[in-house]
């Protein structure tokens, strides 16, 4: 028998003894209310009255009354020694709970400007609006997982193109917003318009040039681009289709050896030797044609180089007043939903919402094109390449309407 060791009694009348050892000789203290026996010692008894509980051996809880519930500790030593199918499942029936918390939360994305800590400083973001359209656009569009998977291949194959995007990305999803910024603006020079501050990002996978062959005398030519960048040229006809189409595939021509007389062949070359993953088009220049983004299908895809795209972000500028005090940029960006589910003309399901483009991250649910604010017009329009659901081998998707 362990000696029993006795601690003293403090004011609240609640004393500590320790009655026996465990298996490696250690005593374990009792708690209760010390009371005198006959014998003069002091016992351990239970102490309901005062709201402690007696664990020393053969202490015994007092019953509960009629109108008194049982207590949770109760509860758990009646169901211990049930030995029932329902062991170690407390009925919470009689306890007062509180309404249980249901995680309602309306979807977030990428808060407006930032803060960074480096080196025991902190370094303010402002003005990042001309990058948080695309940067959100992206980690929204990047839920998708053959999207996402597309997007982590092609960083592999050319990390100077992509690699900058998908750590972008996959900052985003652990929510260091502002390090996904500095990743892709290292030099945190935010005092552009969207397109100066966007286009380096893209116009990597977008350098092309055009290889005219003459199927007569079988001569080759290179023709450069006019510029890097998307430029439609566009009428009251057109569609963005067909403005894709004659940007990137010309026509075929007349062989340039004038005594040939030969018909060419013209074909689109890149520079990664893949067709770009994102099509970004500058609509600013199109406000003649395009003055709003009510004028948009966003349900138009676009089928260039054997591939799908689809429209996953419109991004909109309202000026400041006056003018040349700058303005901000909002967006309509695309959220898929979780399972990567495709719809039955071969699109990721999901939802568009307004993209305020505050600290709060706040999306709102919208039909694209009706939350245009007054004195804005659109700035650009971004496309992405749509997997083929055969494409995808270990996530599981399934169609629906």
């Amino acid at each position: 028998m362990a000696e029993n060791i006795k601690l003293k009694q403090e004011e609240t009348g609640h004393s500590f003894s320790s009655t026996r050892q465990d298996d490696q000789g250690e005593y374990i203290p009792q708690v209760g209310t010390a009371t005198n026996t006959e014998n003069g010692q002091h016992d351990m008894a239970s102490s309901h009255g005062n709201g402690c509980f007696s664990y020393g051996l053969g202490a015994t809880a007092a019953e509960p009354s009629e109108d008194q519930p049982e207590s949770y500790f109760q509860i758990l030593k009646s169901q211990a020694s049930s030995r029932s199918e329902s062991d170690y499942v407390i009925d919470m029936k009689g306890i007062n709970q509180s309404t249980p918390y249901v995680d309602q939360l309306e979807p977030k994305g990428v808060p407006s400007e930032g803060f960074l800590y480096e080196f025991d400083k902190c370094i303010f973001l402002e003005k990042t609006c001309n990058l948080d359209q695309l940067l959100n656009g992206l980690y929204l569009i990047n839920q998708f997982p053959l999207i996402k998977k597309g997007l982590k291949t092609l960083a592999k194959r050319f990390p100077v193109q992509y690699e900058g995007l998908f750590k972008a990305v996959e900052l985003c999803e652990c929510e260091r917003y502002a390090d996904a910024k500095r990743c892709l603006v290292p030099e945190f020079n935010m005092e552009n318009i969207e397109g100066k501050q966007v286009m380096p990002l893209l116009e990597g996978q977008l350098r092309h040039w055009f290889v005219a062959r003459c199927g007569k005398c079988n001569k080759r030519w290179n023709i450069p681009p006019i510029r890097d960048d998307i430029a439609l040229e566009m009428n009251d006809h057109s569609t963005i289709q067909a403005a894709l189409q004659a940007y990137f595939v010309p026509p075929n021509g007349t062989c340039f050896n004038s005594r040939c007389g030969g018909q060419t062949d013209v074909k689109v070359i890149f520079d990664t030797g893949a067709p770009p993953l994102i099509l970004p088009i500058n609509l600013f220049i199109l406000q003649n044609h395009i003055p709003s983004t009510q004028v948009i299908n966003f349900r138009e895809d676009v089928v260039l180089f054997n591939k799908r795209y689809m429209i996953f972000l419109a991004s909109i500028f309202r000026p400041h007043d006056p003018p040349k005090s700058g303005g901000h940029y909002m967006s309509y960006v695309f959220r898929p939903e979780e399972g990567g589910c495709y719809d039955t003309e071969g699109r990721p399901i999901g939802n568009w919402y307004w993209y305020q483009n505050d600290d709060l991250a706040s999306l709102e649910f919208c039909i694209p094109g009706s939350r245009d604010p007054v004195g804005s017009r659109p700035s650009y329009i971004y496309f992405i390449e749509v997997p083929p659901p055969s494409s995808e081998e270990n996530i599981p998707t399934r169609v629906r309407n």
